[in-house]
């Protein structure tokens, strides 16, 4: 099993000390529950998600379930998981709870968190976490970036730029069976997604710009 400790290496033992970039910004993620029942934060269920989701094959909830229920004690406790007093271990979200939380979430303050979490690793302001690698050659892209960083070299001084690009989501259908489109804020050195909105179709791209670069800090940005 992959450490957790590659994703973030900033992750702390006290919930109030959990200061990464990363964590900071998925606690700004409202909590649609009623606080009457709950037994676990919003911010560790999503930490305990994205920190799964790096490991080849956790794509499902299940997955990502099972990959948290073999966490150990001592990652559980990093990232401020709930603590059984009687039992003196710390606790995991059940795999009905991830479903529940996951399937409720504000899908748009979340995709801003993670866009906002991406901009700072591109701006230098937070660390590059350090991701498991895939078993087999080289992803498409990832040989085309280290092409670039080879054979481009940006000169001294030349400010992080970022293209619009519209895109259709294969496999994906909206509720009435429409392909899914979305307009993204692409970093151009790593292709790291900065922001991201959706679009009724290829027609409207243009129309959202303005939308899509509104909460984005992009200063310092070409």
């Amino acid at each position: 099993m992959n450490d957790l400790a590659l994703w973030e290496r900033e992750l702390a033992v006290e919930p109030r000390a959990m200061e990464s970039s990363l964590v900071s910004r998925l606690a700004r993620v409202p909590d649609r529950r009623k606080r009457r029942g709950r037994r676990h934060r919003l911010v560790v269920v999503l930490v305990l998600t994205a920190c799964a989701t790096l490991v080849v094959g956790n794509d499902s909830i299940t997955a990502i379930w099972q990959w948290t229920a073999g966490a150990s004690q001592e990652k559980l406790q990093r990232i401020g998981a709930r603590r059984d007093a009687l039992r003196d271990r710390y606790m995991v979200p059940s795999e009905r709870t991830f479903r529940r939380i996951l399937a409720d979430l504000d899908a748009d303050a979340l995709d801003l968190a993670i866009c906002g979490y991406a901009t700072d690793v591109v701006r230098g302001q937070a660390p590059v976490p350090v991701i498991p690698r895939a078993p087999g050659p080289p992803e498409r892209e990832e040989r085309r970036a280290a092409q670039r960083a080879e054979g481009h070299r940006a000169p001294a001084g030349l400010l992080p730029g970022a293209a619009i690009d519209g895109k259709a989501l294969r496999g994906a259908r909206t509720a009435d069976g429409r392909r899914v489109f979305l307009v993204a804020a692409i970093a151009h050195v790593s292709g790291i997604v900065l922001g991201q909105c959706q679009v009724p179709d290829k027609r409207g791209e243009s129309s959202v710009v303005p939308e899509l670069l509104t909460p984005l800090d992009v200063s310092g940005t070409g």
